[in-house]
């Protein structure tokens, strides 16, 4: 469900979902398997993520497999990323958001040669490394400035 990207996303994976399908239901679905680039198409647009577990998907998420041998995922991954204000933008409105399929068919991806693919996903990705711990290191030094404001403060209200 495009709901378990708020639940269960780490980075760039979806580690978790909370619905399950009976056998029955399987056999109709679109099955998925860890490592699978997927893009959200409804409601929420624009979204990518790599599966991180075997499953199915529904017609919210459009599933990229077979790709050109010349654009690696990780690539086409970071393109969807740098593109989701885009497709938000570009998302015909009626109930929910929607991208079509056209929209993707039509869309053109930079030609870059594989080698600089790789290390504009390594760059990124360390990036994205250097922001997490950013992010966990602020979040401590803001809690540890309020117990020290509570305990040495905390009195004087």
């Amino acid at each position: 469900m495009i709901g378990d990207l708020s639940r269960s996303r780490v980075g760039k994976f979806l580690t978790d979902t909370r619905q399950f399908l009976t056998s029955e239901g399987v056999l109709k679905s679109r099955p998925v398997g860890p490592g699978s680039l997927l893009l959200t198409n409804c409601a929420t647009v624009g979204i990518p993520v790599f599966s991180g577990v075997s499953g199915c998907i529904h017609d919210g998420f459009l599933l990229f497999e077979g790709l050109d041998p010349r654009v690696s995922d990780e690539y086409l991954f970071r393109l969807f990323e740098h593109l989701t204000p885009w497709f938000n933008a570009i998302a015909q409105t009626g109930t929910q958001a929607n991208l079509n399929t056209g929209i993707l068919k039509d869309l053109e991806v930079p030609m870059l040669p594989l080698a600089t693919q790789a290390v504009l996903a390594m760059t990124l990705d360390a990036l994205d490394s250097v922001a997490v711990v950013a992010e966990r290191s602020l979040k401590a030094a803001a809690s540890l400035r309020s117990r020290l404001l509570t305990k040495m403060l905390g009195g004087l209200a």
